[in-house]
């Protein structure tokens, strides 16, 4: 996977924090940074988060990354339908 990658990711140590049930999952590598590779390490199916207010389910695939705990991609963007993003000062507006 790269920069376009539809899924989800959350920090396996967060996972065993929060006791969530975690699923085996398809075997696959993500390249991250300047090409190296992780191996997943298994899938939550139903996490459930809240940001400001809001609450979403989605689906994230387990993976060691280092420096964040939840990367949010494609598949999170298509549940808050219609956005506009402003990289500048880092903030999504729902429309």
């Amino acid at each position: 996977m790269n920069g376009g990658s539809l899924e989800n990711f959350l920090q396996p140590r967060i996972a065993k924090f929060l006791k969530v049930a975690i699923e085996p999952a398809p075997l696959f590598k993500v390249m991250v940074g300047i090409g190296n590779y992780m191996t997943i390490e298994g899938m939550i199916k139903e996490l459930n988060i809240q940001a400001q207010g809001a609450k979403f389910e989605l689906s994230v695939f387990l993976l060691p990354i280092l420096g964040v705990d939840l990367i949010l991609w494609a598949n999170w963007l298509k549940t808050i339908g219609s956005h506009i993003a402003d990289y500048d000062s880092l903030q999504l507006k729902f429309v």
